[in-house]
This record gives structure tokens, C-alpha cells and sequence, in this order.
């Protein structure tokens, strides 16, 4: 084939935080584990079953986090390159979000058992031709896979074109016709609701379901495309996983999101492996049970939401409950009792962008408790319309709690509480106030409401703050 000098499909851009191999120890469970709820779905299947080509730019890889779950007998190229390795990198990381294996080191998969195939559609230099590209989906389509030729099979593709192609529609409607499911990327070209900017082949709505990205704040990405197409979202920020040289790093872009719906994808068809789903009800039943975000039901920043595994194992795709035991038959067995998890402590350092205002007031002339309850905490907006108005950079703060949740899970959460609070309140205090006054209410007042918001009993050790002069002082919290 002669090496053509235009391509029609890249690599969205993305962004690489390359991880020491040698600072690793334990196995990592990322961040997005703990958000979208994967042990949930682990205690049901880890993609047995399933089969999940990935179209990327790697086919040959003896990562040692993947080599246990790839079919190398059926890795394949189909683009010019001679080399058998991977320079790039994108495509190992793809297979790791999907199914890494869990096996005590490196990184978890979302479907650590799912079996995979790499096949090269792009370069070294992440670019790609329509004709490879159709060529890939189609041996996805009608390999024939010997002893795993009875799984079910999807197609992830975390790559885009800036216009489509008759080649490529035919291809994907191949696909669909053969109930293989294809899970596409919808770019990084950003996304400000003037036009839509959802890159090929996500753009074949009909064919595709098509994944943009979040943050871990469950908020869109900056760089994330938009429009009609979007189906739904996952978390492309940060997302660590296996990498060139059987090494890890992390990578930012709707390229990490598009696998990781793919190895969801993964759960569900081994989770009803005795249901025939077409590609049509699989995405409606992706939406209906997705986690909504911003406006409410679908929007072209990120289609129906996040899918988060719990209800996906309890509710199945024909529209009928996962039943409970019957309680008046005797001969049902009981439901297992789960295993209580043991509380340990957690602790936590923000180091966030955080400030907050104070301004003096005459209503309150003295530290009383129930005169400040009553005058202190408030909107933002009341405290810098006061008379005078002081802003307090919050430079570090130290918490920490006993839970039975992932760390992860209880970060993310007060994380985003202590960034609403931050942002939005603010307090009165005496005129004499001092700058360990301010450290001292700003944290009690903190507390106070990150309480009522979370339901979760926790300590502030410490809050470093900063005055507008450059003064700074660490406060110690004592519980009273």
C-alpha cells in the first residue's frame, strides 16, 4: 500500500503526565473507580465474555498489566508502518482503562477480565486513513475468533475526523447489522454552543455511541467536543493507566473517556450475556441509568451523564428489575449478609485556589457563638457590599475522618463541597477581629456547614491563611 501523504483521522490532542515506574508500589485503583462505582459491578462480572477490539495505534504489546487478557493471535495492522512497536503510547493506554488486569500491580481495568484485541489503524504519529479505519472495523466485525467466537463484541475508538465518509458509514452500519457495538470518541476541539464541533466517526449518531469527557467535579471539560451526537460522558482528566515501554503515566482528552465506557460496556454484556441487545436499545439503556448533569436530561456538553454501574446491575436492559428473592417462599434462600467493612482514618490536604471574605460588623460586639450563628455565615455577594470587606486566601487546609468508603470517593466529595463553600460564603466578625480570629471562624464556620451538607463527621487540623499584606498563620483547630 503506498504511503498516502493526506490523512482523514488523528488522534484527538491530548495531554501526557508521564508516572515513575519506580515511585509505584501497590497496585493503583484510579480515582474514577471510586466515582462511577466499578467494585459494585466487580461483584457481578469483570467482563468475562466479552471481547473488546480497540482501534488505536498499537497491535503488538506484552505490557505486563494487559498481557493476560489481550488475544495476540488475533492483534492486527492494517496500516503502513513496518515497526511492530508502539512509539505513540495512545493505544496501550486505551487497552489499560478497559481491561488492565487486576493482578496486584500497576492499575485495574474497568472490566479486568474482559478479553482484548488491539488492532493498528493509526501511525507513530497518531494519523490514520478512512481506509484503514473501515478495514479495522470490519475484521472486528467478521473475524473469526475460534473458542471465543460466541462473545460478544465491541469496537473502541478514541479517534476523529473532521468530515466522514461513505466508506465509514457503510462500515458502521455493518457493525449494527452485526450487533458489534461501537463506542467512539467525540474530540478535543472544545465546545462553547455556537456550533457543533463532535469529530467523525462520533458524528454517526445512528451507528456510534459517542462519549465525551468530565471532570472529577463532574463538570464538562474544557477541551471536550459538543453537540447532538454526544450520547454520554466519563471521566478523560488525569486518567492513569498503562503506557509505552511497560510503563503508566497519565493522559487527559475523550480519548481516556471513550475506553472507559467501553470496559462499562463490557460489565453489562457479560452482566446479560443471555440477552440478545441491539446497538439501539444498548444506548437507551446507557441513557436512561446515566448519572445527569447539567441541565436536566440530555445536553450537547454531555448527552444523558455519566453511567455509574449500580443501577445497570440491578436494572436489566429489557426494561424489567433484577427481582429479589421472593421473601414468603421458604425454599428461596436468604440473601448473604455483605461483610462490614472496617472504618479506618482518612486524611486529606487541599491545596485548592481557596479565598473567603469577612467584613467587621456593630451587630455583634463580642465572640458569642449564638450572636455569631446569628450574624455570620452568609453570601458571598452581602459581605463584599458591606462598607468594608476583607478577602482571606486559604493556602492549605488539613482534614481527616473515619470511613468504610475509597478514599477517592470521600475526597471528590469534599472537595467539591469545600470549593461551593469557598466560593460562595463568606462571615461578619467583631471590628477588633484579628487575622487568628478570621482562621478560626472561617474554619469553624466551614465545619459547620460542610456537616449539614455531607452528613459525614469530620476534623479540620489545620487552616493556613493569608492576609491581603502577606501575613500568614497556620490555625489549629481543637474541638470545643
Amino acid at each position: 500500500m503506498a504511503k498516502k501523504d493526506k490523512y482523514d483521522v488523528w488522534l484527538p490532542p491530548i495531554t501526557v503526565e508521564k508516572v515513575d515506574i519506580n515511585t509505584l508500589q501497590d497496585q493503583v485503583v484510579d480515582y474514577w473507580h471510586g466515582l462511577i462505582q466499578t467494585q459494585e459491578g466487580f461483584s457481578h462480572t469483570k467482563g468475562e465474555g466479552v471481547v473488546v477490539f480497540v482501534l488505536d495505534t498499537t497491535f503488538k504489546t506484552s505490557h505486563p498489566d494487559l498481557n493476560i487478557n489481550i488475544l495476540h493471535e488475533f492483534a492486527k495492522s492494517f496500516t503502513d508502518e513496518t515497526n511492530e512497536d508502539d512509539p505513540q503510547g495512545h493505544g496501550i493506554h486505551c487497552l489499560g482503562i478497559i481491561g488492565a488486569a487486576d493482578n496486584s500491580i500497576g492499575v485495574v481495568g474497568a472490566a479486568p477480565n474482559v478479553k482484548l484485541v488491539p488492532v493498528r489503524v493509526l501511525n507513530a504519529q497518531g494519523q490514520g486513513t478512512w481506509e484503514w479505519i473501515v478495514n479495522g472495523i470490519r475484521y472486528a466485525c467478521d473475524v473469526d475468533l475460534g473458542k471465543y467466537q460466541g462473545y460478544k463484541r465491541i469496537i473502541s475508538m478514541s479517534l476523529g475526523g473532521s468530515s466522514g465518509s461513505s466508506l465509514i458509514e457503510s462500515a458502521l452500519k455493518h457493525a449494527k447489522e452485526k450487533n458489534v457495538y461501537v463506542v467512539a470518541a467525540a474530540g478535543n476541539s472544545g465546545f462553547d454552543g455556537s456550533r457543533d464541533t463532535v469529530n467523525y466517526p462520533g458524528a454517526y449518531d445512528q451507528y456510534c455511541i459517542t462519549v465525551a469527557s468530565v471532570s472529577k467535579l463532574w463538570k464538562p471539560s474544557i477541551f471536550s467536543s459538543g453537540g447532538k451526537a454526544i450520547d454520554v460522558s466519563a471521566f478523560g482528566e488525569s486518567i492513569y493507566s498503562t503506557y509505552k515501554n511497560n510503563g503508566y503515566a497519565k493522559l487527559s482528552g475523550t480519548s481516556m473517556a471513550t475506553p472507559m465506557v467501553s470496559g462499562l460496556l463490557a460489565l453489562i454484556l457479560s452482566k446479560y450475556a443471555d440477552i440478545t441487545i441491539t446497538k439501539d436499545t444498548l444506548e437507551a439503556y446507557l441513557k436512561a441509568h446515566a448519572k445527569d448533569l447539567e441541565e436536566a436530561g440530555e445536553d450537547d456538553k454531555t448527552g444523558a451523564g455519566v453511567p455509574i454501574i449500580p443501577p445497570y446491575m440491578s436494572n436489566k436492559p429489557d426494561g424489567t428489575p433484577n427481582n429479589p428473592d421472593d421473601p414468603d417462599d421458604p425454599d428461596t434462600p436468604d440473601d448473604p449478609v455483605p461483610p462490614v467493612k472496617p472504618e479506618r482514618p482518612l486524611s486529606f490536604i487541599f491545596r485548592e485556589n481557596l479565598k473567603i471574605s469577612w467584613s467587621p460588623t456593630s451587630k455583634s460586639n463580642n465572640n458569642d457563638i449564638e450572636n455569631l450563628l446569628m450574624y455570620g455565615v452568609a453570601p458571598v455577594k452581602e459581605i463584599t457590599a458591606a462598607a468594608k470587606h476583607n478577602k482571606v486566601k486559604i493556602l492549605e487546609m488539613e482534614i481527616s475522618l473515619n470511613s468504610t468508603e475509597m478514599a477517592d470517593v470521600e475526597y471528590d466529595l469534599f472537595l467539591k463541597e469545600t470549593l461551593s463553600f469557598f466560593s460562595k460564603s463568606g462571615f461578619f466578625l467583631n471590628p477588633n477581629s484579628d487575622l487568628n480570629d478570621v482562621a478560626y471562624w472561617a474554619t469553624f464556620f466551614y465545619k459547620m456547614v460542610l456537616k449539614e451538607k455531607t452528613g459525614k463527621t469530620f476534623d479540620v487540623q489545620a487552616m493556613l491563611v493569608q492576609d491581603a499584606q502577606g501575613r500568614k498563620i497556620k490555625h489549629y483547630y481543637e474541638n470545643k
